[in-house]
């Protein structure tokens, strides 16, 4: 606009004068087209000075980190792809892009949460997409590289690479991703090449040949350009694609036919900082090498367990996830020494991601990770999703943007209120013991809910001297414990004594309890066996009148629909569910059923207890049955 602008001056000063003194006819004119020029070649978009966008934001693959607003556990909104999202998202301005595992490579617009654009390969792109002078550039699993218009989708050129070299290990999720430094492009291809390609036409400048599949996404900085390849020894090379040094790891030297699984191959990518390169290798080691000799500085052994995932630096430590190993730990810059170490549930492949002094990680069992930068700590359960999430994560500034072998392009909100105190893992419990032959859940889904908790840091109770106890120790103690029944049976101690009994006790002590089924309260133990006659008892506990004495108290089973609340927490649109009550009775209302009750619903007491119906049955046998249940808890009274 500016360039416009001195283009219509020149041209207002030029124009009366021009015809009338014509010994300043070819000064005028060359003034006059010089600037118109410069005008066009700005809005053609010839920047040569626009930064280049890509995984961890830089060519040296170091994630600056960024000053988070607040925690990203919670759903903004999501894209289903329909198919597994492995490639890492790369968001620039208001478009997102990224590919699935059917080839197609999707531009969303962010603003909207629609499609923008769809380019459709014939083979999965586990690539990561670069930017670069408004075109967007990613490689797909039949070894071809695309550059495409970055706002209209349209191919401008397409580089086919050699086919990928066999290996018989596999285990091959991941394809390099582009990184792109001074109008040049570097990847690694399976046909066992480090390629260096001109941006603007397409043009392979040089290529520099290893000899086995290379996975690992380069580094590019001023000392050199840096990647592992399949068989255990990893690279320097110039920006001109001459060698400058290699290095041998331990997976080297290793003979495979010993093992009964790859520790050859280097897949993590690495990362370039205070004077070394850090990287991880299927040999079980992490690797700091001078990034100018290549010499060593340390190794950390990790028990054979490969390091798959991609370090990052945070301050003086580089954080990474391990593969069997089962855990995210922070290693010394300087020295490789451990400073934490936190345990996952699963296998990590995806890269840690740092906002502000958080940890953000997918793992193999759906969970995105949160954890304290500084000291491993988790802050929260994390994000539940429904598939394996092998995509890292990348930040905005506003909202958290990972993939998921579910399908879904996930785009998380940042939660501005104060966080609970989640951390202390033992204040969480699940009680797991279904008696009754009736009322029971369906294809023992109590029995999988409460392996789903246990699995998520919950400690699981099946005594119910155990769980008596407990509520007795939180009200003498005032200790915010939480209690889900993944049961159709609690044990009468509770809920003797109507007001006084021990289960209002501990609600009112700050206690909080989530019912999954049908609550026992409502049930008298008889001789041989139960009968469910307790509701004035049980209204006295929860402080609710539930009108009858007898099984018209329950009103049937029917269909039952989210409210907004509801959805928020993540129950399903609808299904069904029974012993509902009058709205009016309950303080936070998820679902109502077709006769206008309450069947999902909260009840809060004394110092922040709550108690919660909640119905997870039959929709969550394909459904995620724990995010609902950790949004319920997290809830303020």
């Amino acid at each position: 606009m500016l360039l416009c602008r001195i283009f219509c001056w020149n041209l207002k000063i030029v124009w009366p004068i021009f015809f009338g003194n014509k010994r300043i006819h070819i000064m005028l004119l060359r003034q006059l087209f010089a600037t118109l020029i410069l005008f066009l070649g700005y809005e053609l978009g010839a920047q040569p000075n626009e930064p280049p966008r890509m995984f961890r934001a830089n060519a040296a693959s170091k994630d600056p980190g960024s000053a988070g607003i607040g925690l990203f556990h919670q759903k903004g909104w999501s894209f289903f792809s329909d198919a597994p999202i492995r490639s890492t998202p790369l968001v620039v301005d208001h478009l997102i892009y990224f590919g699935n595992a059917e080839g197609r490579f999707y531009c969303l617009d962010k603003n909207s949460k629609n499609q923008h654009w769809v380019f459709k390969t014939k083979s999965p792109i586990h690539s990561s997409p670069a930017y670069y002078n408004n075109v967007v550039f990613f490689a797909d699993g039949a070894q071809s590289l695309y550059a495409l218009d970055a706002y209209s989708g349209k191919l401008i050129w397409q580089l086919d690479f050699d086919l990928t070299i066999p290996y018989e290990w596999e285990f091959d999720y991941f394809q390099s991703s582009p990184a792109i430094r001074d109008g040049k492009l570097f990847i690694g291809g399976g046909d066992g090449k480090l390629h260096i390609v001109d941006c603007k036409s397409g043009r392979e400048l040089s290529r520099y040949d290893v000899g086995a599949r290379i996975r690992s996404t380069p580094a590019v900085t001023d000392e050199g350009v840096f990647f592992g390849d399949f068989m255990g020894k990893f690279y320097c090379l110039d920006m001109e694609g001459k060698l400058k040094w290699k290095f041998a790891t331990v997976g080297d030297t290793i003979t495979q036919s010993r093992f009964s699984y790859d520790r050859k191959a280097i897949v993590s990518s690495p990362v370039v900082g205070n004077g070394s390169v850090i990287f991880g290798s299927r040999d079980g080691f992490l690797y700091a090498l001078n990034s100018r000799t290549g010499q060593l500085r340390w190794s950390l052994d990790y028990a054979r367990s490969w390091i798959i995932s991609s370090p990052v630096i945070y301050k003086s430590t580089v954080i990474q996830g391990t593969s069997d190993g089962r855990y995210v730990n922070a290693v010394d810059l300087d020295s490789g020494k451990e400073v934490w170490r936190t345990k996952t549930n699963d296998v990590i492949f995806a890269s840690p991601t740092i906002v502000g002094d958080i940890v953000y990680v997918g793992s193999f069992d759906g969970t995105q990770y949160c954890l304290d930068a500084r000291s491993g700590r988790r802050i929260v359960p994390g994000f539940m999703t429904e598939g394996s999430i092998l995509s890292s994560a990348v930040f905005d500034g506003s909202h958290l943007y990972f993939g998921s072998d579910d399908g879904n392009l996930y785009v998380l909100k940042p939660s501005l209120r104060p966080e609970r105190n989640l951390n202390a893992l033992d204040s969480n419990f699940v009680f797991q013991k279904s008696i009754l032959p009736f009322y029971s859940f369906k294809a023992g889904l109590d029995v999988r809910l409460s392996e789903v908790l246990r699995r998520r840091g919950f400690t699981q109770i099946e005594d119910d001297s155990a769980l008596i106890r407990l509520m007795q120790r939180t009200t003498v103690d005032g200790f915010k414990r939480r209690v889900v029944f993944a049961s159709n049976y609690f044990p009468r101690e509770l809920s003797m004594s109507g007001k006084e009994s021990l289960m209002r006790r501990f609600l009112d002590a700050g206690g909080e309890v989530v019912i999954l089924h049908l609550n026992f309260a409502f049930f008298r133990k008889v001789t041989g066996g139960f009968r469910i006659n307790n509701f004035k008892e049980a209204g006295e506990i929860f402080n609710i009148n539930f009108v009858y004495e007898d099984t018209r108290a329950l009103k049937g089973m029917y269909p039952c629909y989210a409210t907004q609340e509801g959805i928020r927490i993540g129950l399903p649109r609808f299904f069904s569910g029974q012993a509902s009550i009058r709205r009016s009775e309950a303080d936070v209302v998820y679902a109502i059923n077709e006769i206008g009750e309450a069947t999902s619903w909260s009840k809060f007491f004394q110092r922040g207890g709550k108690f919660s119906q909640l119905w997870i049955d039959e929709f969550h046998l394909t459904k995620n049955p724990f995010q609902p249940i950790y949004n319920l808890m997290e809830q303020q009274p």
